[in-house]
């Protein structure tokens, strides 16, 4: 309900717009997430998103602006939730296209993938990659579950990076590996 009230009264009246997604009904706030492209008074680069993530009871924060993955389809990869220098925090519900059989059970691809772009989120370089994981599926997921992944960055040297990603679904933890990514100085094609 504040978020609500937020959008539809102090977004408008102090910066002079609305929530793209929804246009200030507050429709979408039952992810509690958005991106707005550009955000008066936070600079931001073209192409760039400012995330603003509301919270029950507390009032909108603002992170850093999200410079990597910004095609990603957040239905099947998750959403960001959090994004700070170093971490990320990404919530997905799985769908029933996710399904590996009949009684629901999420192929395991869906919630890895969930879990590299939370690491390429914690990084937040356009030209990160992946170069290895090592990971655990240590409980089975079912559609409908709603799943939080939290990257952090643990190790940096050089173009590498050292990701620590576990999933969770409440306070059970689903998933976890570490994540080497890498920051290239061009886009991986042009490398």
């Amino acid at each position: 309900m504040f978020a609500r009230r937020m959008l539809q009264s102090v977004l408008p009246q102090v910066y002079g717009l609305r929530c793209p997604p929804c246009m200030g009904s507050g429709a979408h706030l039952l992810k509690q997430t958005f991106s707005i492209p550009r955000l008066p008074g936070v600079s931001t680069a073209p192409g760039q998103h400012q995330l603003l993530t509301f919270r029950r009871g507390f009032s909108a924060k603002a992170s850093i602006p999200v410079n990597t993955h910004l095609s990603i389809d957040q239905k099947m990869c998750g959403t960001p939730e959090e994004l700070w220098e170093g971490r990320a925090t990404v919530r997905m519900t799985t769908i029933d296209l996710m399904a590996a059989d009949a009684r629901g059970l999420t192929h395991g691809g869906f919630y890895f993938g969930m879990a590299d772009y939370a690491a390429m989120l914690a990084v937040n370089d356009p030209n990160v990659v992946l170069g290895a994981a090592e990971t655990r599926f240590l409980k089975p997921v079912q559609t409908g579950d709603d799943l939080l992944a939290q990257a952090t960055i643990i190790g940096e040297k050089g173009k590498k990076r050292i990701v620590e990603v576990s999933v969770s679904r409440g306070e059970e933890i689903v998933f976890d590996g570490t994540f080497t990514c890498f920051v290239l100085p061009t886009h991986v094609f042009d490398a």
